[in-house]
């Protein structure tokens, strides 16, 4: 039973992408050396949108202007683009 169990795991990760979520803040990059598996196309756009929030959340405010990405890459290319673009607009002097 245990073999079984151990085909479907092992045939379920074949059918997964690893997907890398590269961070920008600015003109810094930080590049995911680990990456994620995913099961389909759906799950990259989630994972970067919680991790752009969780990446704003560090760094906001970082200035009166700034810009976050995260980029998602799979092993050929960057698939995805989340960016969040940060301005503060001072009202009352």
């Amino acid at each position: 039973m245990k073999t079984k169990g151990l085909q479907i795991v092992t045939a379920i990760l074949a059918q997964m992408i690893r997907y890398f979520f590269d961070t920008r803040d600015g003109n810094m990059l930080t590049v995911d050396q680990h990456g994620l598996n995913l099961r389909d196309t759906k799950a990259p756009k989630i994972e970067a949108a919680k991790s752009l929030a969780e990446l704003a959340t560090d760094i906001l405010p970082c200035s009166d202007k700034c810009e976050l990405a995260v980029e998602v890459r799979d092993k050929r290319q960057v698939v995805l683009k989340t960016v969040l673009n940060f301005v503060a607009i001072i009202l009352v002097s």
